[in-house]
């Protein structure tokens, strides 16, 4: 194995632009990585887990023809329960799948746009984020709705917080 072989592998994935930059989906990573190493391996473990959030840990690596096995690299990653459109069902899932694609970036696979972080990780990302904008937005409207209907120290709130 050398870079010239990760090289290959990595023109042969199909990237995802997200927001002007392209992203490697996990799937692609997965299947590259087993050209790559057919009797590699791809080990994923719930590090954390309370029922809110959670940590995944991945290792990925392969095993010497004396059966040992080489660990190549490592990626971890959280998530938290209902955060973001995907998490609100599956995000165990979502989470061992983020920490799958860091760990084949970190071993070179899907780096073909630069960047570590895979297409899911970064939609769920940006997904997270609109979620968090529009719980700001709806505590803005309720702090101006309280705003309207009270006094502080006797002298009325007219003013509100921008939108």
């Amino acid at each position: 194995m050398n870079y010239s072989d990760i090289e290959k592998v990595n023109s042969e994935i199909q990237m995802t632009n997200l927001k002007g930059k392209d992203y490697a989906m996990v799937a692609e990573r997965i299947t590259a990585f087993r050209k790559l190493y057919p009797q590699g391996f791809i080990k994923t473990e719930m590090v954390y887990h309370d029922g809110a959030s959670v940590v995944m840990k991945c290792a990925t690596g392969y095993y010497r023809e004396d059966g040992e096995g080489v660990i190549l690299s490592t990626g971890y990653a959280q998530e938290v329960k209902g955060r973001g459109l995907v998490n609100g069902t599956s995000y165990i899932e979502n989470c061992e799948t983020s920490a799958v694609g860091r760990a084949l970036g970190l071993d070179g696979i899907g780096l073909n746009g630069g960047n570590v972080a895979s297409a899911e990780e970064v939609a769920n990302a940006l997904d997270a984020q609109a979620q968090m904008q529009e719980d700001m937005k709806k505590e803005i409207r309720n702090m101006n709705a309280k705003a309207k209907e009270k006094e502080i120290n006797g002298v009325q709130v007219a003013d509100t917080l921008p939108i």
